[in-house]
């Protein structure tokens, strides 16, 4: 889950996360709160690493929001089918 790779890279400040399901059952949005408020310098870096992982585990990353310590993005998945967890920041 791009969980891992959000907690190694923030050292700590990850404070909860939530992946919430809507209407439409291949649309989702994954939420994360922090510790402390986010900065305009970390939002690119944090888009980035979910276009990767979305990449590596056949979903899209749509768009994403950001206000004080949450970071809100949509992710559309291609298919309903067996979980995806393929990290593309881990060596093999």
């Amino acid at each position: 889950m791009a969980v891992r790779s959000f907690e190694r890279s923030l050292l700590g400040d990850l404070y909860a996360w939530d992946l919430v399901p809507q209407v439409d059952p291949l649309k989702w949005v994954f939420h994360l709160r922090l510790c402390r408020h986010i900065t305009k310098e970390e939002v690119p870096f944090f888009r980035s690493l979910l276009k990767e992982w979305c990449e590596a585990n056949d979903a899209i990353y749509k768009k994403s929001h950001w206000d004080k310590w949450d970071f809100k993005a949509i992710i559309l998945i291609k298919g309903l089918g067996p979980i995806r967890e393929n990290d593309p920041f881990q060596a093999s």
